[in-house]
């Protein structure tokens, strides 16, 4: 059975919106074109998600906005026309919107006639509404692949339109393309899905180890610059042990790219192709010319592989800093040398390493952008960092003392960060008492709470590492008293009239004095 899978949940799984050059990511939008006056655009939307069996029913909405107020204008009468990836026109007619959307089911088949079900007006276009739709049936949406929805205003407001007018988008439907790969005595079953357009063949190539998925392609500037990205998946047997036990690397037309996979699934790997625009035109300066015209998928296996439980490298307190990125697809190790306390005018190297999050498996092919904020001020930026190998390195010199936050985000293209935060300076003298803290000092220095309950809140912070103040001599006094000139500096800190670290030395009379036991 073969199931067709519309191209959707990627605009939410990679952050990414509808596109205004009009390729559709479940929804597309056109151009802005000016008739009488309005600056209008298209929208269309096609339905489901994900058709299970052949020939399973598609909805079609097309709705004209003023591009301004993005309100949708109604009794809007269209030429409309469905053409293929080679331009070739599968289905062609006039159609009425009596509401705000011109609505069309497709029931498709390889019947060489088109059946409609539904009514004519006076001007002789077949009419559709938000609850009576226009049925139609015919030998369209067959296949997965790319379709071209194009749409001229012909009526608006119940005046003919003279100017000449052609909206554009551009609906993607993916593919699942099974297939079967004998090698060595053994048949293994496996699947393609292409989200973009329909794969022509397959091959397996033993020498090499090698899947090879064929796709028509433009790789001219002009066609890739519409293009937010192409996307496929393999879908690979388990039992497949040259895979299983190897990695797998990924190539377009002989190029090797970062490709995501999956090995947390039970009985299947999944390989990921997500090619970005940026990552689709420096492809085309590099793809021989007769290749111009096809877009090849392939994965390789490589190196046996061996699970790594995690780094021996240390920073001089413990192992490498590791972090789950934002939407858990990545496991990122961090950690610099020299290994130890991190000071100003020490030169540093910072290393990042990317890892699968199921497997802790290294990737390669990497793509990031990289920042550091000192102090909550941004110091450093690199943006579209890569480490072909997946563990990168960093020089950085520190010029001051702080609290410092590395920001590494948009990994591959996908919007997902990981965030790591440690001290520059001497520990023993570091200085940190977080904002809230403000309030106690506010409410003690307005007698609002006793010098007990301050001293004791106090105290836990600091043993709880909440509160860092420089390490300081302490003398047992079960009698001492907190002078005023302390409370004058938690009112005048509360207020932001003093810094963290005249505060700070209130605090260390406090643990001099033994009225504070750290």
């Amino acid at each position: 059975m073969k199931k067709i899978v519309l191209f959707l949940v990627l605009s939410i799984t990679l952050g990414i919106s509808p596109n205004a050059f009009g390729y559709g990511l479940g929804d597309a939008e056109s151009s802005i074109i000016e008739i009488n006056g309005e600056k209008l655009k298209i929208k269309t939307v096609i339905t489901p998600e994900v058709i299970e069996e052949e020939n399973s029913q598609f909805e079609l909405k097309i709705q004209l906005l003023n591009s301004v107020s993005e309100e949708p204008v109604s009794n809007v009468g269209y030429h409309l026309k469905i053409l293929d990836s080679d331009d070739m026109v599968l289905f062609e007619e006039y159609v009425f919107a009596l509401d705000e959307f011109l609505f069309l089911t497709f029931n498709p088949n390889e019947n060489s006639d088109f059946q409609f079900l539904g009514d004519k007006n006076s001007q002789e276009f077949w009419t559709s509404s938000s609850n009576s739709p226009l049925s139609v049936s015919g030998p369209v949406f067959l296949d997965g692949g790319i379709y071209k929805i194009q749409t001229s205003v012909k009526m608006l407001n119940e005046q003919d339109v003279k100017i000449s007018n052609n909206f554009e988008t551009i609906l993607i439907i993916g593919e699942i393309v099974p297939f079967q790969i004998t090698d060595e005595g053994k048949n293994y079953d496996l699947e393609f899905i292409t989200y973009f357009d329909k794969i022509e063949d397959i091959i397996f190539d033993k020498q090499l180890n090698s899947v090879k998925a064929n796709m028509k392609f433009n790789w001219d500037e002009n066609s890739i610059d519409p293009i937010p990205f192409v996307h496929s998946e393999i879908y690979l047997p388990y039992v497949w042990e040259k895979f299983i036990n190897h990695e797998i690397n990924t190539f377009v037309n002989g190029i090797q790219v970062f490709g995501l996979v999956d090995k947390s699934q039970e009985e299947q790997i999944i390989v990921h192709f997500l090619i970005n625009n940026k990552q689709l035109k420096t492809l085309s300066s590099q793809i021989d010319d007769e290749d111009h015209d096809k877009f090849i998928f392939e994965i390789r296996t490589g190196e046996p592989i061996e699970p790594i439980s995690g780094t021996s490298k240390n920073t001089g307190k413990d192992d490498a800093m590791v972090k789950l990125s934002s939407e858990s697809d990545w496991k990122v190790y961090f950690w610099w040398e020299p290994t130890g306390e991190l000071l100003p005018e020490d030169e540093t190297t910072f290393n990042i390493m990317f890892h699968d999050p199921d497997t802790n498996l290294m990737q390669k092919n990497i793509t990031y952008d990289f920042f550091i904020y000192q102090n909550n001020e941004m110091i450093n930026s690199q943006v579209d960092s890569q480490t072909p190998s997946g563990h990168d390195l960093k020089e950085f010199l520190f010029e001051s003392e702080g609290d410092v936050q590395v920001v590494i985000k948009n990994i591959n293209g996908v919007d997902t960060s990981a965030e790591f935060a440690f001290y520059v300076g001497d520990e023993s003298q570091k200085i940190s008492i977080p904002k809230w803290v403000k309030n106690n000092a506010q409410w003690w220095s307005e007698n609002n709470i006793d010098d007990d309950t301050f001293a004791s809140g106090i105290e836990f912070m600091i043993k709880e590492k909440i509160i860092f103040v420089p390490e300081t001599q302490q003398q047992k006094n079960e009698n001492a008293v907190i002078p005023d000139w302390v409370r004058n500096n938690a009112a005048w800190w509360a207020n932001d009239q003093i810094s963290d670290k005249d505060f700070a030395s209130g605090l260390q009379f406090l643990i001099e004095s033994g009225i504070i036991s750290v």
